[in-house]
């Protein structure tokens, strides 16, 4: 028995036979210096998936993130906001 809602009538119910290429093939897209090599793309998979194989060295590609400011949890080092009390003051110099 099938359920209406069980098949999608937008995608490709076609069989597919192998579609990974063997090593080294395929074509390749240089992305910032790194070579990305396709081994399945869209129009191989009835526009379901893509597998590509990258290596990225050391220093090559994207940077990693940094955040912009220090974590919450991180202590102040930056400069006092408020000064001592009159009371700590004299212990302080």
């Amino acid at each position: 028995m099938t359920r209406d809602m069980d098949r999608d009538s937008n995608s490709d119910q076609t069989p597919l036979g192998p579609i990974l290429r063997a090593p080294g093939v395929g074509p390749t897209l240089d992305v910032l210096g790194v070579p990305h090599i396709y081994k399945a793309k869209a129009n191989d998979t009835g526009q379901q998936f893509s597998v590509w194989k990258s290596i990225v060295p050391p220093g090559a590609g994207t940077p990693a993130p940094r955040p912009s400011t220090p974590p919450t949890n991180a202590p102040d080092r930056g400069p006092r906001s408020t000064p001592l009390p009159l009371s700590l003051r004299s212990m302080a110099s």
